[in-house]
């Protein structure tokens, strides 16, 4: 499938696009599928940032807030070219140093018409508002939870240990996700 043909790399938050047949950069690596068909936004590729609440862990108590930001790229994507481009940071990650934008926004919010109004994605959706609410909005909460629900039983853990020792303030928690959304409306999450 064309998303195994290039991975996303990340060392200390520096990120960088191989393709399977590249030679890997020395140095301890995070390797993770890349979205080769993202939703895009006037034809920019973006970078959906969550906020989620965990205001409990026993019982599991988790919200994302209805309000985020998209993090445009600097130049716009050509899915097309993407065998020859996949090194041109400028259309892939948003605000790469040295690149010039296209647009005069780095970042939108997303709960707003002027980003659902201009989504394009291969599927054609007639109704870009719905399509947000209906499919994209619920796969980043679905996301979310998924990414919780992978370090709660450790989280529980020591919540349990705390409350034994006497600890019984209230704890919250706010995580800042940073998540790839394909042109299905599919959301990833790529960095907590």
């Amino acid at each position: 499938a064309r998303s195994q043909v290039h991975r996303a790399v990340d060392l200390f938050g520096l990120t960088q696009l191989i393709a399977s047949n590249d030679k890997l950069p020395t140095g301890i690596w995070s390797l993770s599928p890349y979205v080769t068909s993202p939703l895009l936004w006037k034809s920019f590729r973006f970078v959906a940032r969550a906020w989620v609440a965990v205001t409990s862990v026993v019982p599991l108590r988790v919200y994302v807030l209805q309000d985020g930001w998209a993090h445009l790229a600097a130049e716009p994507y050509k899915e097309e070219q993407l065998s020859t481009n996949y090194k041109t940071r400028c259309m892939h990650f948003p605000s790469p140093e040295n690149c010039r934008y296209f647009v005069d926004k780095s970042t939108l919010r997303t709960n707003t018409q002027e980003l659902q109004g201009d989504l394009t994605s291969r599927r054609g959706e007639s109704e870009p508002f719905s399509f947000w609410q209906d499919t994209v909005w619920p796969s980043v909460e679905r996301a979310a939870t998924r990414t919780v629900l992978m370090a709660w039983p450790k989280l529980a853990q020591y919540e349990l240990i705390l409350r034994r020792e006497g600890f019984l303030y209230r704890r919250v928690a706010l995580l800042d996700m940073f998540l790839f959304i394909d042109d299905t409306g599919a959301a990833t999450v790529h960095d907590v």
